[in-house]
């Protein structure tokens, strides 16, 4: 059976460096999000934050992609060394879920690398103006459905790969490992990693929203009530639904693609979106 290698021994200052970091910039950004002062400029500089220390320095680490891959290939265990990977994925994976389950996804909006890497360049074509955003040109807008089946087909194809053959398609066409400097991997990886900044020039997030297993997943779990959600004071002008890139700002929408861009709450005239739960006197 072909397995996947295990990701190399990180230095032990990371088990102490990583948490630190990415917990911060996820209470940073839940609470301004929370409060409601995370300007563009506040939202501009955590995404720097992440993308310069949880990619560049950390390596991408913790990888949810890497995760999904040895969960699935060390799903039965046979060694010593298959079962600590399942348990190191099992862990990485359940706990960003959770964060997900409890906050939405400001673990992608704001922790995650790649995430960031695509929301700073994605501000190049997706304005929170609907004036400059009408003057962009050469940008493409795919419908969500589409999006999601072609997400569920490759996280399809992942998983039974893991399963069948013991080893992931996705080993060399894993973009966090673009940030891991792995001389196997290295000029590969950071190809793929630069084909992904490129088309999100063009696509909000394309990783997110078309290929990322997390975010597959993350769609069915999040549910929690804590989310952007409009007040009383919504006067159902409908901008908001029109500058959101994922589309995720419709009244009825669960929310499962927001990535707390913060473009809806910037272009509402009545400060009538806040990040609450959602309540009978909120629509």
């Amino acid at each position: 059976m072909i397995r996947q290698e295990p990701v190399p021994e990180l230095d032990p200052s990371f088990n102490v460096i990583a948490p630190i970091l990415i917990v911060s910039i996820f209470l940073i950004a839940l609470i301004m999000i929370r409060r409601g002062n995370l300007s563009k400029n506040k939202a501009n500089l955590l995404s720097i934050i992440s993308f310069l220390g949880v990619g560049l320095i950390l390596g991408g680490r913790p990888n949810p992609v890497n995760a999904f891959n040895q969960f699935f290939v060390n799903l039965i265990p046979t060694t010593p060394l298959s079962l600590r990977l399942f348990l190191s994925a099992l862990g990485v994976f359940s706990l960003m879920l959770v964060s997900v389950i409890f906050f939405s996804r400001i673990f992608c909006g704001y922790v995650c690398p790649l995430g960031s890497m695509q929301e700073l360049t994605s501000k190049m074509k997706f304005k929170s103006n609907l004036k400059e955003q009408k003057r962009v040109k050469c940008s493409f807008d795919p419908p969500e459905e589409i999006l999601r089946i072609i997400r569920w087909i490759y996280l399809g194809i992942l998983g039974v790969t893991a399963i069948v053959w013991g080893f992931s398609v996705s080993q060399h066409l894993d973009p966090f490992n673009g940030f891991q400097y792995m001389e196997e991997l290295a000029l590969f990886t950071v190809i793929f990693l630069l084909v992904i900044f490129l088309m999100s020039f063009f696509i909000y997030r394309p990783w997110c929203r078309i290929f990322c297993p997390f975010g597959a997943i993350s769609g069915l779990v999040s549910f929690s009530r804590l989310k952007y959600v409009r007040t009383d004071e919504c006067t159902e002008c409908g901008l908001c639904e029109k500058i959101c890139p994922s589309h995720a700002a419709d009244q009825d929408d669960q929310k499962t693609e927001c990535y707390y861009c913060n473009r809806c709450v910037e272009i509402c005239p009545h400060n009538a979106i806040v990040y609450s739960k959602k309540t009978s006197t909120m629509t």
